[in-house]
């Protein structure tokens, strides 16, 4: 199974104070909108060379925040939910996980070069 983990646009609450901690969804500013409108070429690229090269391989893609794909890592690479790790994600960052019956692997972590 091949999972892109991909974290959201940059959004409103991306200048508002350092602890915030909102559990709302605030919305993507202008940036964002150009962040995911490149992200979209990028990752409908992905799945169509993914597919041509490998048939078998179920895809999928997942667009959260930044927390939440340091847990999905985490549980990935089975780390002990106690620990001092941190994955950064930048706005609009892809990882890319393989996942085997015996293997995971990273095939890269917080890629941006759809911004280029």
């Amino acid at each position: 199974m091949q999972i892109l983990l991909i974290r959201h646009g940059e959004s409103e609450d991306d200048f508002l104070e350092e602890n915030y901690n909102g559990t709302t969804d605030l919305p993507l500013t202008p940036n964002g909108r150009i962040q995911v409108e490149n992200l979209g070429c990028a990752v409908k690229l992905f799945f169509h060379l993914s597919k041509k090269n490998n048939k078998e391989n179920t895809r999928i893609a997942v667009v959260t925040h930044g927390g939440m794909i340091t847990k999905l890592i985490e549980s990935f690479l089975e780390l002990p939910t106690e620990h001092n790790k941190w994955f950064h994600t930048n706005n609009t960052g892809i990882h890319f996980l393989d996942y085997y019956k015996d293997l995971q692997i990273i095939k890269f972590a917080n890629s941006t070069s759809h911004l280029d």
